[in-house]
């Protein structure tokens, strides 16, 4: 077996000692999967969920919690075949309040499929829940990793990741650096379903989908979710229901990209008064269209996003864009509901190739310092 990084450090007497920077290890080698901990004891081989269960279980016993390190390679684990303790999650991690939970990898280089699910219900990679009570909660942390939709074929969808609080509302979920390849397979709903959190940052994340059997979302934050969506990639070559979904939260994106012939760019469920979305230094839309110079190479013909902004279930609309650029038209569908919308646009540059109309504008909608470009 290779050996495992490690960092010396110099100690007041005796030789120099190695620290870790981990608390298990999960890796793979010679076609076989492993959980060491930091003492260099394997104490899983093999298990249906390659030692990444295992693993887990190990960290929150701790404490405060602690680290797993997945090492870069190929993750296949054992297909979903019945509801575990956590219900339709197959890797289950219950979050003490007064713990913390990271899990990291080698970015890219740790890809973990997506298992066959042959349940009856939809179902979730992760499925993680704080319990308990603390005077304040600690942040939890996905990090460095891949997920690859490659290889459900059964008539239920596999997802990344369901997150939720229990008892009250939990603060600190962080998932940053964390890759997500829609290849060829069922299709992914919502493929991180976030409820009742607090403190939520989604950081660098890229999804990426070139599946015809084409996704419900790329993050759906529900059930008074407050969080971020900064410095991320969004794109579905064939489309999708919606780039990001608010389901009664509160959601800031920053410094994304979304591209790709979703059904709409936002969408919005069963809102409240508190539920809104903001859009700042963004770009939405395919800004070059009957070129080579599209993303990853795919030509295409239409600037994408059909709507952008779609009221799917008669929730309250709130949606505040500035500093953005729009290839698609300022419209919002209303799905038919007579409720109130409150939606602002201020500094947007919006090129649309005079295809349509380029602002939808009635009483709801107040446009400020833009730039129409046709």
């Amino acid at each position: 077996m290779q050996q495992l990084p490690y960092y010396p450090f110099p100690v007041r007497s005796g030789p120099v000692r190695r620290k870790l920077t981990y608390d298990v290890v999960v890796y793979t080698e010679d076609g076989h999967y492993f959980a060491e901990d930091a003492d260099g004891h394997v104490f899983c081989q093999d298990s249906p969920t390659a030692c990444i269960q295992e693993a887990i279980n190990y960290v929150p016993s701790k404490p405060t919690g602690g680290k797993v390190y997945i090492r870069a390679g190929d993750y296949y684990l054992a297909p979903f075949n019945a509801p575990s303790s956590c219900g339709n999650g197959v890797i289950c991690a219950n979050i003490p309040y007064n713990a913390a939970l990271i899990v990291e990898g080698d970015g890219d280089a740790t890809r973990i499929h997506l298992p066959q699910n042959n349940t009856s219900n939809g179902a979730y990679l992760f499925w993680w829940i704080w319990n308990g009570t603390a005077p304040y909660t600690r942040k939890s942390v996905l990090r460095r990793m891949a997920f690859i939709n490659d290889v459900n074929t059964g008539s239920q969808w596999m997802s990344v990741m369901a997150a939720t609080a229990s008892t009250n509302n939990s603060s600190g979920l962080e998932v940053d650096s964390v890759s997500v390849y829609d290849i060829q397979a069922t299709s992914i709903n919502a493929t991180f379903w976030i409820n009742m959190l607090y403190d939520v940052a989604f950081s660098r994340y890229r999804f990426f989908s070139i599946n015809n059997n084409t996704p419900r979302s790329a993050v759906l934050m529900d059930t008074q979710t407050m969080g971020k969506i900064v410095d991320s990639f969004i794109f579905s070559y064939h489309g999708g229901w919606n780039a990001i979904e608010n389901g009664a939260g509160t959601i800031l994106v920053d410094s994304t990209e979304i591209y790709g012939l979703f059904n709409s760019a936002f969408q919005y469920d069963s809102t409240d008064g508190a539920s809104h979305i903001s859009v700042t230094n963004s770009i939405i839309g395919v800004p070059r269209i009957n070129t080579n110079q599209l993303i990853q190479g795919y030509n295409g013909t239409d600037t994408g996003i059909g709507t952008l902004l779609y009221n799917y279930a008669g929730g309250y609309v709130s949606f505040y864009m500035e500093n953005t650029q729009l290839t698609v038209p300022i419209s919002y569908n209303g799905g038919g509901y007579n409720v109130a919308a409150l939606i602002r646009i201020n500094n947007v540059r919006i090129n649309t190739f005079c295809k349509n109309p380029p602002i939808y504008i009635n009483n709801v909608v107040q446009v400020d310092r833009s730039i129409l470009r046709c």
